[in-house]
């Protein structure tokens, strides 16, 4: 795990770095910069920080149309919903993930998934809808 300190210098160069990306106009660094806030704010158990920039971070992806980046921000969303007890949060975002990879053709990154969702939601292979 890395130190506190390491995801504290990493929130204050995103925070440094994302008003010039807005400045700029770039949206799709300013939702880089919110991917790695979030992974580093969940690093410091910032939650609810992690939680809104994981979310800005997938919208922009959206919208830039980057599946793979916006399948990482809603994997995010998963597992942060998964550190609060939230199965059926972090189900949901699994499933949001795999429409994307499936609509982008990324079919291996949608069995694999799955396969995380299964195991969310406590599921053998093949029974209940996924």
């Amino acid at each position: 795990m890395v130190r506190a300190s390491r995801y504290d210098e990493a929130v204050a160069a995103f925070d440094r770095a994302l008003p010039l990306m807005a400045q700029v106009g770039d949206e799709l660094s300013q939702g880089r910069i919110h991917l790695g806030l979030a992974e580093a704010r969940r690093g410091l158990g910032r939650r609810a920080q992690a939680i809104r920039s994981a979310e800005r971070a997938a919208a922009t992806m959206r919208e830039c149309r980057v599946p793979v980046k916006e399948t990482r921000a809603r994997e995010l969303l998963a597992a942060l919903a998964e550190d609060a007890g939230d199965r059926e949060g972090a189900a949901a975002e699994l499933r949001r993930a795999v429409e994307v990879c499936l609509a982008s053709g990324n079919r291996p990154k949608a069995a694999a998934l799955r396969a995380r969702l299964e195991r969310v939601l406590d599921v053998r292979k093949g029974e209940g809808p996924l």
